[in-house]
């Protein structure tokens, strides 16, 4: 499995699903170039995705409730659609 979500990429072994975020390397041998960056490994899709949201909703600048929910919401939908596109 290799699905890219935005800036995040989904692969997996035989036990996991495992999170990267896409970067552009800073310094070292790569920089300048686009490189991943292992966020975490995941036994189940459920788990990963609840990392991305957390990931993104700390990113944001949230100031109520409301405004988190509209988030979540938003990213719901967008993950949906990307990982429907990855499947075809």
């Amino acid at each position: 499995m290799n699905i890219k979500l935005g800036q995040y990429v989904i692969t997996s072994d035989p036990h996991q699903l495992i999170l990267s975020e896409i970067k552009i390397a800073k310094e070292g041998k790569n920089a300048g170039q686009e490189v991943t960056a292992t966020i975490g490994y995941y036994p189940k899709l459920e788990q990963l995705i609840k990392k991305i949201i957390t990931i993104e909703v700390r990113k944001d600048d949230i100031q109520s409730l409301q405004d988190m929910a509209d988030k979540i919401d938003e990213l719901s939908v967008t993950l949906s659609r990307q990982i429907r596109e990855a499947q075809i």
